[in-house]
Formats: C-alpha cells, structure tokens, sequence
C-alpha cells in the first residue's frame, strides 16, 4: 500500500542541509509517509546522508531545478506530495500537525514565502487602475458638463 506522504527534495550536493532535514522529518510524529531524494548528481556524500535515514534516492535529471522537481512529482508514491529544499527548516508545530492537515483534504498548502513584494506591486496595480478609472469618471462628468467636445 503507498504511503499517505511523499516527502520529496531535488537534491545535488547538499550533504550538511540535507542531514538536517532527514532529521527533522524522522522526528515526524506522523509516520505514514516516504522520503524521496532525487539527485542531480552530487559528489559530496549526499547519497550517503539519504541511505542512513532510509530515503528512497533516484538519479534526477541534470537541465536543472525545474526538471529536478518534475522527477520528484513522477517518482513519488503517496497520495500526497510534499515539495522541499534540502535546507528547507519546518515552522514550529508543523511535523506534528501534519496529519491533522492531510485529514483536511486541502489542494495545497504552502508556507514561508514572503509575497510582499508581490502583493505590493498588486496594490500599486489597483491603485493605478482605480485612479484611472476615477479620473476617466471625472473626464466624463465635466465634459457632459460642459456639453460634450463639441459644445
């Protein structure tokens, strides 16, 4: 029976980072799940870390991150997918409340990525548009005003 969680990482080359996140997971008290490392090649015992701690490893392709995680989301086996880094860190109570959110049957679920950047270049967008669309109304206005261009 596949496991419920693919926890999966590219990897190349990521011994130290990669040792401390096989850590963090293998203190899930969630254990339905496997660890999946596809690697991209790495010479510096990454291969190594992911054997001590069981991790399934496949050979990832080498045309980058992009076709990295492809292979991780072909290769996975759980019925959910879990997408890391290798210095990936998990917030505070998450490896413990990671049942509780399969149990949601939630899509996706994401967290640590800043998009203030992002959401304020939405905000400026709106603000521009909605000034547009403001003065465009007072344009309309004054010239019906003043009786049209042609008045």
């Amino acid at each position: 029976m596949p496991p419920k969680l693919s926890v999966v990482a590219p990897v190349l080359n990521e011994k130290e980072n990669l040792r401390e996140l096989l850590e963090d997971i293998d203190d899930f008290e969630f254990k339905d799940y496997e660890v999946l490392i596809v690697d991209g090649g790495s010479s510096d015992g990454t291969r190594k870390v992911a054997k001590e701690f069981g991790a399934r490893i496949v050979d990832g392709p080498q045309e980058g991150m992009a076709a990295a995680r492809n292979k991780c989301i072909e290769e996975a086996r759980g019925e959910y997918i879990l997408m890391v880094d290798a210095d990936f860190r998990f917030p505070d109570g998450l490896p413990g409340d990671i049942n509780e959110l399969l149990e949601k049957d939630l899509d996706i679920i994401g967290w640590g990525t800043d998009f203030s950047a992002q959401r304020a270049l939405v905000e400026k967008i709106y603000a521009a548009e909605y000034q547009m669309n403001f003065n465009n109304t007072i344009l309309h206005r004054l010239f019906s005003f003043l009786g049209g261009l042609n008045g």
